[in-house]
């Protein structure tokens, strides 16, 4: 009966040294993306046919009737005009939203807790990320009706979006730990266009 009583007792104590061994440790924390940032045109790229330069219609409004430029370029959004090989994909029966979506935003101000990352752009547009991996239907933002899944990954803040009407814009929020700059790459995929566009936004923390 004692050895089985010591049994019964050394057992258990074991098993929870074993799991505290074994609980996994927290990952390091977040870096911190709070505060209103500024692009920095210079350093930034919007991609098309390979060359730098604004995306076609960079003109779009937002809320409050605000319109925001392209980069300087050619013609009045600060790139090449819409083509056969790259069409204008804010074309969408009139629809400005994807327009507006893809537009350089000249600034953002972002805040940030534990559960979600608030970003709220030159035009006023607030999106609120969760980064837990959830999917999100949002029925009114820019682009039009999608669903958004957020997460971080590693230090990077990874935002994809799935527009109904086809078109994937994935958003990654990152910090550069030499500069302090925020940096921003978006990528887009559609069936309208040959190949994934890739463009990169730089901010500078305003002061």
């Amino acid at each position: 009966m004692r050895t089985l009583a010591a049994f019964l007792v050394i057992v258990p104590v074991s098993t929870l040294f074993t799991a505290a061994v074994t609980s996994p440790s927290p990952g390091p924390p977040h870096p911190q993306l709070s505060g209103t940032w500024e692009i920095n045109v210079g350093k930034s790229q919007e991609q098309q046919r390979g060359m730098s330069g604004g995306f076609p219609g960079g003109m779009g409004r937002g809320p409050g009737d605000r319109g925001g430029g392209g980069f300087p370029g050619r013609g009045r959004g600060g790139g090449e005009p819409p083509n056969e090989e790259f069409p204008d994909l804010s074309r969408n029966g009139g629809d400005r939203g994807m327009r507006e979506l893809l537009r350089p935003k000249q600034r953002l101000e972002i805040t940030q807790t534990d559960s979600a990352i608030t970003v709220k752009d030159d035009a006023g547009w607030v999106r609120d990320l969760l980064p837990d991996g959830r999917k999100v239907r949002e029925e009114l933002s820019q682009g039009g009706p999608a669903e958004v899944v957020s997460e971080w990954k590693g230090e990077k803040l990874v935002s994809h979006r799935k527009l109904d009407e086809g078109a994937e814009v994935t958003e990654t929020f990152a910090l550069d730990k030499k500069t302090g700059e925020l940096v921003v790459d978006l990528e887009v995929k559609s069936k309208r266009l040959p190949r994934a566009m890739r463009m990169k936004r730089v901010y500078d923390k305003a002061k």
